[in-house]
């Protein structure tokens, strides 16, 4: 199965790799998406691939409906999902496992300089090329998230720099994502 590549605005990211927030919530997905690996690209300002996960399951339904099932678990409250889902007859509820981070995520101009086709999605894509090698590549780096399963199963290879330490959760160690919190475009 070919990954997808998604973007994640870094407040949402960062509860994804706390173990918060396990529903990724979109307007508009694909199907046939249970077992897919997803490559997470944090948007701006931080604007780096970070880590990934494996799609659980997928739920489809009226936005009342999936907000039944999903709104402990999707790191948002009523009246942001009501906004975000207005106007939308459909909503997508991706269930997430198997989360992990790299160790030292990379910076866009650093995929680039590998990469230079590589564009981050708008909302998600297929990865493609080139790509799914450097991905490989890229996670067999990573560290899974506590609580989550082993990553060892879940390379990328079956179709085929600007970083800093991320600090572990746990006591009082400070998220990287903290500092680059912000308004993302």
């Amino acid at each position: 199965m070919t990954p997808l590549v998604l973007s994640l605005k870094p407040h949402y990211a960062e509860m994804l790799f706390m173990g918060v927030k396990t529903i990724e919530l979109r307007r508009r997905f694909a199907t046939g998406l249970e077992g897919r690996e997803v490559f997470v690209y944090v948007s701006s300002p931080v604007q780096k691939i970070w880590g990934g996960f494996r799609v659980d399951e997928v739920w489809s339904g009226t936005p009342e409906d999936v907000w039944g099932r999903v709104e402990a678990r999707a790191g948002v409250e009523r009246t942001e999902y009501d906004a975000y889902y207005s106007g939308s007859g459909v909503a997508h509820a991706l269930h997430v496992s198997h989360v992990w981070e790299h160790g030292a995520p990379v910076a866009l101009g650093a995929i680039r300089d590998e990469l230079p086709e590589f564009r981050p999605p708008q909302s998600w894509r297929y990865a493609k090329g080139r790509e799914l090698i450097w991905f490989e590549e890229f996670k067999r780096e990573a560290q899974p998230i506590p609580g989550s399963f082993p990553i060892d199963f879940l390379l990328v290879s079956e179709e085929c720099s600007d970083s800093r330490q991320i600090g572990r959760r746990g006591g009082n160690a400070p998220h990287a994502l903290d500092e680059d919190v912000g308004q993302a475009v």
